[in-house]
């Protein structure tokens, strides 16, 4: 009986992980959003850049480098909304980088400090993982309809499915493990 109240505990603190990843990511990618484009002219901007640059894959597809050099891609490209983008976006990714970081860590830190895993490494790359993997099915949804546009193609979807299901579960393994390597030097002795 015991057995099965402490697998059945696991199931929902994982659960409960899992959920509280998915929400952290889910809203570190709102803000992201909202920040990078916080007026209609800024969603409007992005939308005429998105419709330009995919020229070039209509039936009489144009040459990248001759958009690029059209008067209609740099005035969209120097427009005030576009350069706030830019600069926007550089700031959102470092932050999201370091949330990132510190939800791992976070996850980490707890199943390491509740015992709730025999190997604290791994379960918290599969956790993070799943998580994040969620957000990446769901944010192009939320995406396409604060824009107002269209969903990515199914080449861009498959895109982010290969790196939520390969890249990033390696780069939260790496982390994880940094802060397991931390964990063990924190909580290590010498004897002389």
């Amino acid at each position: 009986m015991t057995k099965k109240t402490e697998s059945g505990r696991k199931g929902r603190v994982y659960a409960g992980i899992i959920g509280l990843v998915l929400a952290a990511n889910i809203l570190l990618s709102a803000m992201i959003v909202f920040i990078n484009y916080p007026t209609e002219a800024h969603r409007a901007t992005a939308r005429q850049l998105d419709v330009v640059s995919m020229s070039v894959f209509s039936e009489n597809g144009s040459d990248f480098s001759q958009i690029m050099e059209s008067e209609e891609y740099k005035k969209l490209t120097s427009s005030s909304e576009a350069n706030y983008t830019n600069i926007a976006t550089i700031y959102t990714l470092v932050f999201n980088l370091l949330a990132s970081i510190a939800i791992i860590g976070a996850v980490y830190y707890y199943l390491r400090k509740h015992r709730i895993a025999n190997k604290v490494v791994g379960a918290t790359v599969l956790l993070v993982s799943l998580g994040q993997l969620l957000t990446i099915v769901f944010t192009p949804f939320a995406t396409a309809w604060y824009f107002g546009s269209q969903m990515p193609g199914i080449g861009s979807f498959a895109f982010m499915l290969f790196i939520g299901i390969f890249v990033a579960p390696l780069i939260v393994a790496v982390i994880a493990k940094i802060f397991d390597w931390q964990y063990g030097r924190m909580h290590s002795f010498a004897i002389n």
